[in-house]
């Protein structure tokens, strides 16, 4: 799916993109811990919205480095064009990617991390870090559900935006708040990267579920965690607040018990507007319903969609989109990010005729979504936690969320709507 450079129309990314006239921008390329048998791809959206021809310089830095004499290469991007451009070849490991321009009106949208195994990847949006969302010197950048058990450990990296090396503490706790004693320091290069790996052995913790670490330097920095396994599946990207979690708000529930849709050429597609509140923002959605399959379409099924109108593809803001190719065995969950072509794709053995519990979980303080699928026997098919790129879920009050069970027609000659296919006991809990 992904190309060097896919060429789009001007002004997709006009509210996203970081001008670099007049800053610095840097995309970390974390440390994944060594998965078995895994490639590493990082992507990048560039928008040109002058009238001539512009160029980035790009160079990577590697962790434990400075980066104030870093410049790179020269990289040009067409005029009135936002492209997607594959920085793989650039990168050298875990680092960061210092981006600069002279260049008015060029500059960074989003940034993608893929772990690739064979036929199935897991995306992971990659911070882009300017002077806009960097975190102050004194200031504390939170970072959550940090865990150790038998399938990973979770790693500390920090980004120095500034001109000289910084010092920095890593305060950790356990899920009941409770200080895990003494704290961590880490020194980070100026305009550098550092990892502190596996923190919570640091501090004789050997197994833990919801921890947390606070991180203060006293240069401008950026800090974020991982979670990293042998296993691809379960490798994730855990993104600072910049404030303690807030108490849930009330709970917005729809629920649809028995059979509530069978798609079918006259009804082919069910859409459902959620009753949000208008202009409060959600932190999560759960969405819980029984599935069973009829046949499988030629390629691509449409089953389940999370959208609202208005936005940069095709007039609409997505949340994901989940399509089955059962003759294949495979699932295709796009991830709704116009140009870098996000999407999850895993091999996944679904039977025609077969019933199946699905739950999807988006969630944007973690910023990502969950896949999952099990049996009537309870017995899991699907388990894919990836990342996700649109983290305003919000009735604006003309545009309300909606969740679409199916498709209206064959879309590009690829996507059918699930035809037979029978959607029962509907539940869904939206969390602000």
């Amino acid at each position: 799916m992904r190309r060097n450079a896919l060429l789009l129309g001007l002004g997709v990314l006009s509210a996203l993109v970081r001008t670099l006239s007049a800053d610095v921008v840097f995309v970390p390329i974390p440390d994944a811990g060594g998965i078995k048998s895994a490639n590493y791809q990082t992507t990048i959206e560039v928008a040109n919205h002058s009238s001539s021809d512009g160029a980035l310089n790009l160079a990577f830095v590697p962790t434990n480095t400075s980066g104030t004499g870093s410049v790179g290469g020269g990289y040009s991007f067409p005029a009135g064009r936002t492209v997607t451009y594959e920085v793989t070849k650039i990168v050298g490991g875990p680092g960061l990617l210092k981006v600069t321009s002279d260049v008015s009106g060029l500059g960074l949208g989003q940034a993608a991390f893929y772990v690739d195994r064979a036929a199935e990847n897991a995306p992971w949006d990659l911070p882009v870090i300017s002077s806009a969302n960097q975190f102050t010197p004194g200031t504390v950048a939170f970072l959550e559900d940090l865990r150790r058990n038998a399938d990973g450990v979770s790693n500390v990296e920090i980004v120095n935006l500034g001109d000289a090396a910084t010092l920095c503490t890593i305060d950790l706790f356990d899920q009941a708040g409770t200080a895990i004693l003494p704290g961590l320091n880490a020194t980070v290069p100026a305009e550098g990267h550092a990892v502190s790996n596996d923190v919570l052995i640091a501090d004789h913790v050997t197994e833990i579920l919801g921890g947390e670490a606070r991180v203060s330097c006293d240069q401008p920095f950026y800090a974020y965690a991982t979670f990293v396994s042998p296993d691809f599946n379960s490798f994730r990207m855990i993104p600072p607040l910049a404030n303690p979690p807030a108490p849930a708000g009330p709970s917005v529930i729809v629920n649809m018990p028995g059979q509530y849709f069978v798609s079918n050429s006259s009804h082919p597609n069910l859409d459902l507007p959620l009753p949000l509140v208008p202009g409060v923002s959600y932190r999560r959605v759960t969405i819980d319903f029984d599935m069973t399959i009829r046949d499988f379409t030629p390629i691509f099924t449409g089953v389940l969609g999370m959208f609202h109108a208005g936005g940069p593809r095709f007039g609409k803001t997505l949340y994901f989109g989940f399509n089955v190719r059962g003759m294949r065995g495979r699932v295709l969950g796009d991830l709704g990010q116009p140009t870098l072509e996000a999407a999850v794709k895993r091999n996944v053995a679904f039977d025609a005729g077969g019933t199946y519990h699905m739950k999807i979980i988006y969630d944007t303080p973690t910023r990502s979504v969950l896949f999952y699928a099990t049996k009537p026997s309870g017995i899991p098919v699907m388990d894919a936690l990836v990342g996700n790129f649109n983290w305003n879920v919000i009735d604006t009050g003309g545009a309300p969320v909606r969740v679409q069970f199916g498709i209206p027609g064959i879309a590009d000659g690829a996507y059918y709507p699930p035809t037979g296919w029978r959607f029962s006991n509907l539940h869904i809990v939206a969390t602000p």
